[in-house]
């Protein structure tokens, strides 16, 4: 069986709801959204890696790998329109995790 978003909030309200009827009962939910978990600005990073001493031409290279993607799906002889994004890792790609370490490594927790 293939769970959609929508089963998974289904079978949670369910929950829920069954859990409620109970007398004094009460339900905490927090939601966390993970839709621009890779989401990196190609000409921060260049700067980062700039800061970073990293060779130029690699610096260049990452720039440019993540400029002016192309995205589409196709699915048999169906094809959806492209789209150009500038702004995300390629999905599914080992290179992504990383660059986006290396673009968070500057970030800074204050109590």
């Amino acid at each position: 069986m293939v769970w959609s978003v929508e089963d998974a909030i289904l079978l949670m309200l369910y929950r829920m709801y069954s859990h409620l009827e109970k007398a004094g009962s009460s339900v905490r939910v927090m939601f966390f959204d993970f839709s621009s978990a890779f989401t990196i600005q190609p000409h921060l990073l260049r700067t980062l890696l700039s800061n970073m001493k990293m060779h130029p031409p690699i610096v260049t290279w990452i720039h440019d790998y993540l400029l002016s993607r192309l995205k589409l799906v196709r699915l048999n002889a169906i094809t959806s329109e492209v789209v150009i994004c500038n702004a995300r890792a390629p999905q599914g790609t080992v290179f992504s995790p990383f660059l986006f370490k290396l673009y968070t490594t500057d970030f800074q927790y204050n109590q």
